[in-house]
Order: C-alpha cells, then structure tokens, then sequence
C-alpha cells in the first residue's frame, strides 16, 4: 500500500506509515493485522492507494458488471469529501465521491461496502489499463479501517454507490 501526499508516493514497507497527511498501520479484523487502518488528518489531500508499475486489464470486470468491494469498518465519520476510485496509464483516473454512502454506515462496526466499477469508468478510468485498482483520497478528516478489498462480478446492482445509466 502507498500515500500519495503533496510530497509524493511513500511506500509503507513495514506495518506503517504516518506522515502530517495520512496514516497506515495495521488492524485486526478476523486475524492479527489482517486489515490497515486508514487516518486522514484534514491538512490537505491526500490518498491511500495499491498501485504497480504495470497496467492490468481490468475491461472484463466491467463487462461483467463487477463491483469493487471491501469489508469498512468507519472509526470517525468523514469531514469532506471522500473520493473512491482507479488509476491508469499513462495519465488516467476514475474517480467517485463515497462520502454519503461511507457516512451512513454506523461507526465502529464491520460492514461490506462496495462501488460499481462502471462508475469508475464513467469517471474517466481507462479499464483496460489500470495501475492502482483501489485509490482512496481526501482533504477532510477520515479514519476508517479496510479489509478484504477485491473485484466481484455480478454485484454492481447491489453497491452502495451506483451510478444512472
């Protein structure tokens, strides 16, 4: 996992990283350390964000109506907006704003959560060539603790958010 900060990338390499922007340490959810929390100071943007060097084609999770879903747990309720979304190459994005549908989860308790891909794509993502599959950014205060992040066909109509047609 990565922080992208007004001062660029920082690679947490360990079990954490914290700078004046964001924080990343480990939190257990089913098993020691087995999600990361996530803690956005509010003193500019910032985002947490799983990303490579190389693109993967991704075009056949939205052929098939996919969803990106993760299990959320929200520690402290957003203050500003908060954008879910994908990078790809050589200069893209889709992004969408999460912060409704992240500020009606209740607070400290595991639930899934989940964006239709197709929202992403809509956005400006290119899915054929994508770099960082999960990007999660904000300017506000945010901490809320993720687990189980992944791609699932099929469940676009059952996300939280879902974009019109």
């Amino acid at each position: 996992m990565y922080a992208r900060t007004p001062e660029g990338r920082v690679a947490a390499t360990t079990n954490s990283l914290s700078d004046a922007w964001i924080s990343i340490t480990g939190h257990d959810y089913l098993l020691q350390d087995d999600a990361r929390r996530i803690a956005f100071t509010g003193r500019g943007k910032a985002a947490a964000q799983i990303a490579s060097d190389m693109p993967v084609d991704f075009s056949g999770f939205v052929a098939s109506d996919a969803a990106l879903i993760m299990d959320l747990r929200v520690n402290q309720q957003p203050e500003g907006d908060v954008e879910l979304g994908m990078h790809c190459l050589p200069d893209c994005a889709g992004a969408v704003s999460v912060t409704d549908a992240m500020a009606k989860k209740p607070a400290g308790q595991w639930q899934k959560f989940s964006v239709d891909m197709t929202c992403l794509v809509k956005a400006g993502l290119q899915a054929d060539r994508v770099s960082a599959p999960f990007v999660l950014s904000s300017a506000g205060t945010l901490d809320i603790s993720l687990a189980n992040i992944q791609l699932m066909p099929g469940k676009a109509s059952e996300a939280d958010v879902r974009c019109s047609e």
